[in-house]
C-alpha cells in the first residue's frame, strides 16, 4: 500500500475516531451488517472452509458501530490471499456488506484510485475489543 493511500484511510477512520486495521496477507475481513449476511457467512465458510482442506480460523466481534446485528470477523486462510480481487471475492462470497464489497472492487480496479493497492480495511475502535470464537 503506498505512503498516500495510508494516509487517506488513516484521515477517514480518524474522523470517525477509528484507527485502520490492515488484513494479513492470509486474512479476510468480513462486514456482516444483518442477519440475512451472518447466515450467509456461517452456511459459506463451512464450504470454504472444505474447499481449502480445513484449518479456517474465525474471530467474530461486535461491529464497532455498535449496533445490533452488526459483526467485524476476520477470517484467516491456510495460505496467503493471490490479490485485493481473491480477497474481495472471497469477502462478497462469505456475506460481507456487498456495497462495501462493490466500492472495494472499484478501487482495485483504478490504479490512480489511492486505495488501488489495499482496499480492504477495518476501521476500529482505538480501544480493540477482545475477539471471541464464534
Amino acid at each position: 500500500m503506498s505512503e498516500q493511500s495510508r494516509k487517506s484511510a488513516e484521515e477517514a477512520a480518524a474522523a470517525k475516531d477509528r484507527v485502520v486495521v490492515y488484513p494479513k496477507a492470509n486474512e479476510l475481513f468480513i462486514d456482516i451488517d444483518d442477519s440475512v449476511s451472518l447466515a450467509v457467512f456461517d452456511a459459506h465458510i463451512k464450504i470454504l472452509d472444505g474447499a481449502l482442506g480445513g484449518g479456517l480460523l474465525c474471530k467474530k466481534r461486535p461491529s464497532p458501530s455498535g449496533a445490533q446485528g452488526r459483526w467485524h470477523i476476520t477470517v484467516t486462510l491456510p495460505r496467503p490471499v493471490k490479490d485485493a480481487f481473491e480477497r474481495i471475492l472471497l469477502q462478497c462470497l462469505l456475506g460481507s456488506d456487498r456495497l462495501h464489497e462493490a466500492l472495494s472492487w472499484v478501487a482495485a480496479s483504478n490504479p490512480e484510485n489511492v486505495q488501488h493497492a489495499t482496499p480492504t480495511v477495518f476501521f476500529e475502535k482505538p480501544t480493540a475489543l477482545p475477539a471471541y470464537e464464534p
